[in-house]
């Protein structure tokens, strides 16, 4: 069975200017995180995430364009990657800083989905 924090904490190792990753429930409880500001409301930012998604998918199933793959969005200072492990969970990161870089913190994303995945059914 993998543990699902030690997987996260390695995943913020790897992506320079991470601060937060994070496998939530689609009911906004968090299964597991990773965090490197502990000023962050963990359990806040999971239902303030899962919100984002649920309403995202329901967009992307009322154009009936298929499932919500992957949400990405920018703010002044942070990056929010979010993808979907399957019907009930989701796995997101958030980058800060100048100098993300993002296609690395997408792929260490899809591989954690990866390996995660599996271990949910």
């Amino acid at each position: 069975m993998i543990n699902y924090e030690e997987r996260l904490n390695n995943l913020l190792d790897k992506i320079s200017g991470s601060v937060l990753a994070s496998i939530v429930g689609t009911d906004g409880m968090g299964l597991a995180h990773a965090l490197k500001d502990d000023s962050i409301d963990i359990e806040k930012m999971d239902a303030d995430v899962t919100s984002i998604i649920l309403n995202s998918d329901k967009v992307a199933k009322s154009r009936d364009k298929g499932n919500l793959m992957e949400m990405f969005f920018t703010t002044g200072y942070s990056t929010y990657i979010i993808i979907p492990i399957n019907d009930l969970y989701f796995v997101y990161i958030i980058v800060e800083g100048e100098n993300q870089n993002l296609g690395l913190a997408r792929y260490e994303l899809h591989k954690t989905v990866g390996e995660v995945e599996e271990s949910l059914k």
